[in-house]
């Protein structure tokens, strides 16, 4: 069965192929001759929004990512302190905090 594409890559896609018709078609009409003057507003137009597309679909990604690591860096917490001892926990617990920290400082500066 086919998977459905998510909303941000078909947004990508729609805004792609609008931009890259715009610029195939003011080629083409440069190449003819005709009155380019409506390109002048169309491109750059069309170029703000799939830029913006591009940024909202990086920044999705970048979310998903920083979820992904997050629940990664839990998992191994938790099997480092399984199989230490409680002096060893103590002894690393200020190190797994403090990239902990590091951690959540740089995402809540991300957003």
């Amino acid at each position: 069965m086919m998977k459905k594409k998510e909303f941000s890559k078909k947004l990508l896609l729609c805004t792609s192929s609008v931009f890259c018709f715009n610029l195939i078609a003011a080629l083409l009409f440069s190449w003819c001759g005709r009155d380019t003057s409506i390109f002048m507003y169309s491109i750059p137009a069309a170029g703000g929004v799939w830029a913006t597309s591009v940024g909202f679909y990086y920044n999705k990604a970048k979310t998903e990512n920083m979820i992904k690591i997050k629940i990664g860096f839990i998992k191994s917490k938790i099997e480092i302190y399984e199989n230490l001892s409680p002096e060893m926990k103590n002894f690393i617990k200020g190190d797994v905090n403090f990239i902990e920290d590091e951690f959540n400082n740089s995402q809540s500066n991300d957003f």
